[in-house]
């Protein structure tokens, strides 16, 4: 297999991930022409249903690192806040479990989110955004992005197989990271919370692992430091597939 492949498919979600389902639908921190912004929500959606998702970032940013934080490793522990609070555990041993699911995980996630509210804020009011994030379709989309695990299959048999699960628990894990590592490891910015940057995390999160930047300013769709995903979002610009806001410091 082209490894090529591998890490396309890697950077595909990522990207969707941290500018589609993050930058973009959680924080509006820049505009983008419709055809970019659905495929990058689409690329996002095995981190779960974007509007639900928007919603409880938006709860972690008011009530960082309190009580009421969804995922905070000083309420709840490292492996609440790493994945357990998908399922929602504080169990750690069923936490590790689902750490490890990789694939399963895919699978699950969309029917552990809630239901679509019926009162969203105007942003998030939109009628091809709510069908993306209703808990069937986000489940079909989800699971397109399994569709490697086939391919490693033709190419390597069983061992593929067990190849693409070992490939989707690093990108979970990964991601998740941001959650508990990146409140635990790395510099400061901010006194007043416990989020951090971590360079090896921005390396491989397309530049979220720059957490405490990006707690500091979250309007901003630059987190500063090393940030792939800004380097993508400003080579959209040049082909004017999207408008940066201002920075603000």
């Amino acid at each position: 297999m082209n490894y090529a492949f591998l890490l396309f498919w890697y950077v595909f979600i990522g990207l969707g991930v941290s500018l589609g389902t993050h930058r973009l639908i959680s924080h509006n921190s820049f505009q983008s022409n419709p055809v970019l912004k659905y495929l990058l929500v689409y690329a996002g959606t095995p981190a779960g249903p974007p509007i639900q998702w928007a919603l409880n970032h938006r709860i972690h940013h008011k009530t960082t690192d309190t009580a009421e934080d969804p995922h905070s490793p000083y309420f709840g522990g490292f492996w609440h806040a790493h994945c357990g609070w998908y399922p929602p555990t504080s169990n750690t041993f069923i936490a590790i479990l689902y750490a490890l699911a990789g694939p399963i995980r895919t699978i699950i996630d969309p029917f552990i989110w809630k239901k679509l509210p019926e009162n969203l804020p105007k942003d998030l009011d939109v009628p091809l955004l709510k069908f993306m994030s209703r808990r069937p379709v986000n489940f079909f989309l989800a699971l397109t992005h399994l569709l490697p695990f086939y391919l490693f299959y033709i190419e390597f048999g069983w061992l593929g197989i067990g190849l693409a699960h070992i490939i989707t628990v690093l990108f979970y894990n990964i991601g998740d990271s941001i959650y508990s590592v990146s409140h635990l490891v790395g510099s400061r910015d901010d006194p007043n919370t416990e989020a951090r940057n971590f360079l090896p995390s921005a390396l491989l999160t397309m530049g979220e692992g720059n957490h405490a930047e990006h707690h500091r300013v979250p309007g901003n769709a630059s987190f500063g430091g090393f940030d792939p995903g800004y380097f993508f979002l400003r080579i959209m610009k040049v082909i004017r597939m999207v408008k940066l806001k201002p920075h603000r410091d």
